[in-house]
């Protein structure tokens, strides 16, 4: 497993999750059944996956008391 423990993905930043979002979205942009060849999973899973690791940032930072941060400043908020 490249990930190993499955709470791995909170010690990555906000930054790469939406970079990684963002190119999984044009990974599949002319054919939304593209397959990623790193991972051999479909590009789409990756966008969902990515997503929800994002939302997940901001619903904790907003429930933190930190929507304020510079993380929620570059989720959008």
């Amino acid at each position: 497993n490249k990930y190993g423990d499955p709470e791995n993905w909170r010690n990555v930043s906000f930054d790469r999750y939406h970079e990684a979002f963002l190119r999984h979205v044009l990974g599949m942009w002319d054919n939304p059944y593209a397959v990623d060849p790193e991972s051999g999973y479909p590009h789409l899973h990756h966008v969902l996956c990515n997503g929800f690791f994002m939302a997940a940032f901001m619903e904790e930072r907003e429930n933190d008391g930190r929507a304020g941060s510079e993380t929620a400043k570059a989720a959008g908020e």
